[in-house]
């Protein structure tokens, strides 16, 4: 029986060491170093995993205190030795700190250092033991995403537009300098509030409904659009606003991010235009058309003869009230098309017909300069869905440039081709062709190219960009390419309806 309680004894001392040496190796496996020091003492026992985190000889590490402290970061040594102090001197048992470490061979480290404390029957601390893991990687991936995420601040903080982020609730979570100074609110006192503060209460008394259909499922009305609404500001004032809102996840909670631009200064400007046109079409276009008017009867000998040197003043000032009222209406068209004010009247034409319309509104202006305008056959049979004056206008204002700056007694060529699904109308001139450094501005505003000869090429500056726009809003576009032959070619391509009705416009 005795030799059977022995056994089990040895068999307890021997399940402890199987126990220890279990740990050990749970320990190395898990990059794991040990460590213990005793207080009586002062020593201080590293293992090989230890040394190679701390990154010294064991061979000459003394196992002293001091050699333990002579391996922490000199700006961090007074602070950890007093945390590990005050951990000795507390009734704590255990103890998890990050700590920086300056190692002779590794340099700058990170080190976890998890510690237990050993305490006698009174209490008394008497050996602490724990482990130790490299997590620099961890620390400089944490650092990255920190200073990440302060970039990101600072993005955000310095953006004209204003930032304003709630919860599913309503809440507010951020707000932006950009969105303290357009609602003159400072982020403490908004941080926490429900976001129709910042509405006028007609918006304000719907918007808890609309939070509550958009998480129950209903069609979003705001997210994922951009809309005009109305803000107020804290002095009452109401403002008009362009609002983008954006939903996204993070931590598994649900919130939205708003973007919001002051349409305030937009929309007085955009009033001021409005004047100006006003009194462009009445102050200016009404007497001008009277001018023109006057000016074209006493060419036409309404007055009687004209002498000979006063017809040459009377050509040059109707040539200028024309130049003038073109100027006037390419500024009314730009304004009008910028704010989308030009009223469209579409209809379904055949391509030849519109191209043979455009050629007989230029053959004119090609005649004076001596020079031609050919339809190149065949001109494919099919239609387009557009606004045929506006169309004729794009193909005009080809036409008036390749008139322009081409050589007297040469031709201007209009061809027309089926690509795809696509009707390619282009424009080409025999000139010298536009210069590549001049290529990226032509139907921008106000740009013009100056003729390589003599002759009077003024012009707005308007008619491209006005070929553009009016392209645009007819679902087609307009381009430029170098001609094969030289000078230069311009084309507008539109989409051929296919179901074309049985009368159609011509």
């Amino acid at each position: 029986m005795l030799k059977n309680r022995f056994r089990s004894g040895n068999d307890t001392q021997i399940t402890l060491q199987q126990s220890l040496e279990r740990e050990r190796l749970l320990a190395k496996i898990a990059q794991l170093g040990i460590w213990e020091y005793e207080i009586a003492t002062e020593t201080v026992s590293l293992d090989d995993r230890s040394c190679e985190i701390y990154g010294v000889n064991r061979a000459e590490f003394d196992g002293t205190t001091e050699a333990w402290i002579a391996l922490l970061h000199p700006e961090d040594r007074d602070a950890i030795t007093r945390r590990m102090r005050m951990f000795r001197d507390t009734t704590a048992d255990a103890l998890t700190i990050t700590i920086r470490i300056l190692s002779p061979n590794l340099g700058e480290r990170y080190i976890s250092l998890g510690a237990q404390m050993e305490r006698d029957e009174h209490g008394r601390a008497q050996r602490m033991f724990g482990v130790v893991r490299d997590v620099t990687d961890e620390k400089m991936f944490e650092q990255r995403l920190q200073e990440r995420a302060q970039h990101m601040q600072a993005v955000i903080d310095n953006m004209f537009d204003c930032i304003v982020a709630i919860d599913a609730s309503g809440t507010i979570t951020s707000f932006n300098p950009a969105a303290e100074a357009v609602f003159g609110r400072p982020s403490g006192n908004v941080i926490g509030q429900n976001v129709s503060i910042l509405m006028p209460q007609t918006y304000a008394d719907n918007h808890h409904q609309y939070m509550a259909n958009f998480l129950s499922g209903a069609e979003p009305l705001v997210i994922g659009r951009v809309r005009e609404l109305a803000g107020i500001r804290k002095n009452g004032e109401i403002f008009p606003m362009e609002l983008a809102v954006t939903e996204f996840h993070h931590a598994g909670e649900r919130g939205f991010v708003g973007v919001i631009r002051d349409l305030t200064e937009q929309k007085r400007v955009e009033r001021l235009q409005t004047e100006f046109v006003a009194t462009v079409s009445h102050e200016l276009r009404t007497p001008l058309t009277s001018i023109a008017g006057a000016l074209a009867l006493l060419k036409g000998g309404a007055a009687g003869a004209i002498p000979e040197k006063a017809t040459k003043l009377l050509d040059t000032a109707v040539r200028n009230s024309h130049r003038l009222t073109r100027l006037i209406e390419d500024l009314l068209d730009m304004e009008r098309l910028t704010f989308d004010r030009l009223n469209f009247n579409f209809a379904v034409h055949p391509v030849d017909a519109l191209l043979k319309q455009a050629i007989e509104a230029n053959e004119t202006y090609a005649g004076n300069s001596d020079m031609s305008i050919e339809l190149m056959a065949p001109v494919p049979e099919v239609s387009i869905r557009v606004d045929d004056g506006r169309f004729v206008q794009i193909l005009s204002n080809f036409l008036s440039n390749a008139v322009k700056f081409s050589p007297q007694g040469s031709s201007v060529l209009v061809e027309a081709t089926l690509e795809d699904e696509d009707i390619l109308c282009t424009v080409t001139d025999f000139g010298s062709g536009i210069p590549d450094s001049f290529q990226e501005r032509l139907f921008q505003k106000f740009s013009q190219l100056d003729a390589s000869d003599t002759r009077n090429t003024s012009g707005t500056g308007l008619g491209l960009a006005i070929s553009k726009q009016l392209a645009i809003n007819m679902n087609g576009s307009v381009g430029y390419t170098p001609a094969k032959a030289g000078g230069a070619q311009f084309w507008a391509r539109f989409p051929v309806v296919t179901d074309v009705p049985e009368k159609h416009v011509s």
